[in-house]
């Protein structure tokens, strides 16, 4: 949960932070409805951001409700090992924060200097642990911006079964509990080496979030 202060500059803070698992999410669609659209309501407890590193218990600031709505549908490859899918969604709206990481990023290389006083060009790698690393996406990339907006929505279709080498049947709820989505969010420079022309240059990294499957 961010804070945006106005005095004496502009920036946005985050003040508390609650956690919804993985695994409750997995819960919901690995359970038979016979409804195709589902809503589930979580009230999540809300932790106060520590300025002390060293303190491993915050008091809780309050109670965040959460309401998810998803679309469960049933899906079969095509193949002799046909098995039912379910299809996890990862929706981002928005990032805060960034004017800090820009002027972390400055400090150690002076060539971002610029974007860390006009905006970054911001855009999110979302990577699950738990399939392969060609199935990452990317949001768009908002230019010249400290809060980008995304609006992004992805679908990473996954088996409810998957067999493991060892020959051992493993369940999806079984590889969520022990597993994370990486959201990772990069600024995207770019050179201008001849006219008219807009040559990528090198991503430069400004943070991660892991999302958890379990706490």
């Amino acid at each position: 949960m961010p804070c945006r202060y106005y005095y004496p500059n502009v920036r946005d803070q985050m003040v508390a932070k609650g956690v919804l698992p993985l695994s409750r999410l997995c819960a919901m669609v690995t359970m038979h409805h016979r409804e195709e659209v589902g809503i589930q309501a979580f009230c999540l407890p809300l932790t106060l951001r520590s300025e002390n590193p060293a303190e491993t218990h915050t008091p809780s600031s309050g109670l965040l409700n959460v309401n998810v709505t998803y679309r469960r549908s049933v899906r079969s490859p095509v193949g002799a090992l046909a098995t039912r899918m379910v299809s996890i969604s990862v929706q981002i709206h928005r990032a805060t924060g960034l004017q800090a990481a820009a002027r972390a990023l400055a400090e150690e290389d002076p060539s971002f200097q610029y974007s860390a006083e006009v905006g970054v060009n911001a855009f999110v790698i979302i990577r699950p642990s738990f399939l392969p690393e060609v199935e990452s996406r990317n949001t768009r990339t908002v230019a010249r911006s400290f809060c980008p907006e995304f609006d992004h929505h992805s679908e990473f279709p996954c088996n409810i079964l998957t067999q493991r080498s060892s020959g051992e049947a493993c369940s999806l709820a079984e590889i969520l509990h022990s597993s994370e989505i990486v959201l990772s969010i990069h600024h995207q420079s770019v050179t201008s080496a001849d006219v008219g022309k807009i040559h990528p240059a090198h991503d430069y990294h400004l943070g991660v979030e892991y999302l958890a499957g379990t706490q």
